[in-house]
């Protein structure tokens, strides 16, 4: 539970085109039914003995509903205690997925005109499965009141394990997971380094721009699309 720490930098950040604050969410903001952006390092292959990337990656995720994630994971006879601080986003046939190594990494959602960090990669049963979606620490059940500005630099995940069972261990059935981008006119599976996704292409579900973080910097919150 609680699947963060808040680490404050001895000296200031460099901000450059792609390092910037990103808004935290209102305490009463709701994402459910809206679409994530996930990123990380993590696996794109469930191989055994494959490791993360160097290269950030990026995927799509819908937001469910606390029932609706009960729902898929009781279909696959898993017991799920669901805590306040958590949600799920994930698609119903696995179609993509965060994975072991991208524990700690944003889940972005544009809300009111801003990108706003709604989650945090934190736990799941299996990678990219039908039914079982990621599991992400809520950061409206933890952000302070002062939203709009952000004092650390980084939110990292300390404990990747909610239980014994909810962990991103790769699965060997599902040879093809990870941070995909299948939208229109990205090939899917394609990766961006940092230098790309600091000009990501012109269309409305990539118009990240500079405003693309993955980690949270100090100052002000002032991401408008």
């Amino acid at each position: 539970r609680f699947d963060l720490a808040l680490l404050r930098l001895s000296r200031p950040v460099l901000y450059r085109e792609n390092v910037l604050p990103i808004c935290l969410p209102h305490q009463s903001d709701i994402f459910k039914g809206q679409t994530g952006v996930v990123a990380g390092w993590g696996k794109t292959d469930t191989t055994y003995g494959k490791t993360g990337t160097n290269i950030l990656q990026k995927a799509t995720v819908p937001i469910l509903s606390d029932e609706e994630c009960l729902q898929w994971h009781d279909h696959k006879n898993i017991n799920l205690e669901l805590f306040s601080e958590m949600f799920c986003a994930g698609h119903s046939d696995g179609h993509m997925d965060a994975c072991l190594g991208d524990s700690g990494g944003p889940l972005i959602v544009y809300h009111e005109g801003r990108w706003t960090l709604a989650g945090i990669t934190s736990a799941g049963f299996g990678c990219a499965v039908d039914h079982q979606p990621g599991i992400y620490h809520k950061v409206s059940d933890t952000s302070s009141p002062r939203h709009n500005t952000v004092y650390v630099t980084r939110i990292v995940h300390i404990n990747q394990y909610l239980s014994s069972r909810m962990t991103h261990h790769a699965n060997p059935r599902h040879s093809k997971v990870g941070l995909a981008n299948p939208l229109p006119g990205i090939p899917t599976y394609s990766t961006y380094s940092l230098d790309t996704l600091a000009h990501p292409p012109d269309t409305p579900a990539h118009s990240l721009g500079r405003q693309w973080i993955g980690w949270l910097t100090h100052g002000t919150c002032q991401l408008t699309r």
